[in-house]
């Protein structure tokens, strides 16, 4: 994840992006401590999300892989990644080839997909909050308070993936009191969805405005992954999702390919171009 672009709590308690150019010199004689930022050793980072595996949708196999990268940065960050678990009968209806007995048994499925994937030993926890299915919404939403999975010694930073889903319903604490920073990660147009419905444009402006007041309730920063998605207040687009190493080895394979058959060509037909070759006139 680009942690620059996730802020970090300025003196005073007001939020600056890291990237924000260096403090004024003050006249006292002692230098003040620098802020917290994201990238300090230790940092503790709640990522919370909308669905799980084996649902094979971007807000399980996404912010599953952030967990598991940030992990990996080698500073001594602890990561925790939240996600709903369904009753049976719930998972039925979302991943019916795929039915778990308790949260154990699925954790296990998502490690063991994870390690097919990744080519280190993943080191973040795995927690779950209660969810169930709505058909009529076509999603996962939360079932109680989810704060209160995370408990408070380990509320640092928390990145709410899709955070006007995780908060449509939410009765509880804000997720801004009990964390120190709180990054919310815009995945999902959802104004196009209601605009489909009965009533499209009344639904669409009522849930434009309820997504911006959940928002700006309950994060310090808004990341869009695009721009097609609505605007909210302190918000940023940027795609923080990353490139897979994986990824990036098939196309240097590809290249270098490429560029073997190129001087193979240049090899080959090397004397056919100049002087016309043996049947010209």
């Amino acid at each position: 994840m680009a942690l620059s672009w996730l802020g970090r709590r300025g003196s005073g308690g007001n939020r600056v992006v890291t990237q924000e150019a260096p403090p004024a010199h003050h006249n006292s004689t002692s230098t003040p401590p620098p802020p917290p930022s994201l990238r300090d050793p230790g940092r503790r980072f709640t990522i919370v999300t909308t669905a799980s595996l084996p649902w094979m949708t971007g807000t399980s196999v996404n912010p599953l892989l952030r967990a598991a990268y940030l992990a990996h940065r080698g500073d001594r960050c602890r990561v925790t990644l939240v996600v709903p678990w369904l009753a049976p009968c719930d998972q039925k209806l979302v991943h019916p080839n795929a039915i778990f007995d308790n949260p154990e048994q699925q954790r296990a499925h998502i490690r063991q997909w994870l390690m097919g994937r990744v080519d280190f030993e993943p080191t973040f926890d795995i927690h779950f909050y209660p969810g169930r299915y709505a058909i009529d919404k076509g999603s996962i939403v939360p079932v109680g308070d989810v704060t209160e999975c995370v408990p408070e010694e380990e509320a640092d930073v928390a990145v709410l993936e899709e955070p006007e889903h995780l908060t449509w319903f939410h009765h509880g604490v804000r997720w801004s009191d009990k964390f120190r920073h709180v990054v919310g990660i815009i995945h999902t147009n959802y104004l196009e969805y209601a605009r489909r419905e009965q009533n499209g444009e009344r639904k669409e402006a009522l849930l434009r405005n309820v997504n911006h007041a959940v928002a700006r309730m309950h994060c310090h920063k808004i990341i869009k992954l695009s721009d097609a998605v609505q605007d909210f207040a302190r918000s940023v687009t940027v795609n923080v999702h990353g490139v897979s190493p994986h990824f990036i080895e098939v196309g240097r394979k590809v290249a270098q390919a490429a560029e073997e058959r190129g001087r193979h060509g240049l090899a080959s037909g090397g004397g056919t171009t100049a002087g016309g070759g043996a049947g010209s006139s």
